[in-house]
């Protein structure tokens, strides 16, 4: 029910709970360090990197389904106690990730493959959902990324830019608040400091949703907080409401997956609900929604005796459905 009387202002935490940050710099620049240093933070790291972070509450992710996993058991009571910020490192090989799991759920090698431009769509729902499914969790969602630099075709200027694909950037781009460029500067005395970019430069693409935010910043957890607790204030001192922090978030899992056991529980459950049930309008209805599964996770209503080894990430989940479906 819609109520405009009972709307409340907007209310912003001060630290990065609820916050969703992309940072994009060089390999070894701090990206992961970052993310170890944010207070009640799980990593869930597709690559290797964080060995040397003691203290770092680390996720190992090897595949899309073990990140659909972890994301699953992030509504739990406990895990939310325990964490209020979730961090992909890195987020373009989450991407590709997906893409490997899009290509097994519709059992080809390339997701140009499938017919009707239906691979890219379905992917860019697979990735877009799971990301929002965190954020509508209440968690902080921090994202890294590698660097490239590009050449604008017209000037033939160069620029330096997050490494992600145009599909993967522009749905990154969209949910998050700050696009952070982490660069490493050095003066005549050959010392560098490193520096964060929230806003675009000529040769920096970044960017950010805060008005007040400073456009470059020391690179560091606190500087961070402090920059956007202060364009916060200003925020503030316009009619917006902050706290000084939110109460809100992981879980373990890396998951192996194993193709016959899940083929031995895929075909009791189907004995379950369809060749032992003798009351044939049941069967016909429990066999409806058992293809309906199929679909939703195959996109196409394959006999389930025809599924590969290279679609068990699909299997798995639709085993798990069918499952709840029998009990």
């Amino acid at each position: 029910m819609i109520d405009l009387l009972a709307l409340e202002p907007n209310v912003i935490s001060r630290d990065l709970s609820g916050k969703y940050v992309l940072l994009a710099g060089a390999e070894k620049i701090g990206k992961t360090s970052f993310c170890a240093q944010c207070p009640d933070t799980v990593i869930f790291a597709t690559e290797i990197g964080t060995n040397a972070l003691p203290g770092a509450m680390v996720q190992p992710i090897n595949s899309w389904g073990d990140l659909k996993l972890a994301v699953a058991q992030l509504n739990n009571p406990k895990v939310r106690e325990r964490f209020k910020n979730v961090a992909i490192d890195t987020i373009g090989i989450a991407f590709d990730l997906c893409e490997r799991y899009v290509c097994a759920s519709y059992n080809v090698n390339e997701i140009g493959d499938i017919p009707y431009g239906k691979g890219w769509s379905t992917l860019s729902k697979e990735f877009r959902s799971t990301l929002v499914q965190i954020t509508m969790m209440g968690y902080g969602l921090i994202m890294t990324s590698h660097l490239k630099e590009i050449e604008d075709d017209a000037t033939k200027e160069k620029f330096v830019q997050p490494d992600l694909s145009n599909r993967c950037k522009n749905i990154v781009n969209a949910l998050v608040d700050v696009i952070g460029i982490i660069t490493q500067e050095w003066n005549e005395n050959g010392e560098s400091t490193r520096w964060l970019y929230t806003k675009p430069t000529r040769y920096i693409k970044a960017g950010t949703r805060y008005r007040f935010l400073e456009p470059k910043i020391p690179f560091g957890y606190e500087e961070l907080v402090n920059a956007i607790g202060d364009a916060i204030d200003k925020e503030v001192e316009l009619g917006a409401v902050s706290v000084d922090k939110t109460d809100k978030v992981p879980a373990e899992v890396n998951q192996e997956y194993d193709y016959d056991d899940l083929m031995s529980r895929a075909k009791a459950v189907w004995k379950t609900l369809i060749t032992n049930q003798k009351d044939e309008a049941i069967a016909e209805e429990n066999y409806n929604k058992v293809m309906s599964t199929i679909v939703k996770y195959f996109h196409t209503p394959v006999q389930i005796s025809t599924i590969t080894k290279d679609q068990v990430e699909p299997l798995n989940f639709a085993v798990m459905e069918l499952e709840k479906l029998a009990n």
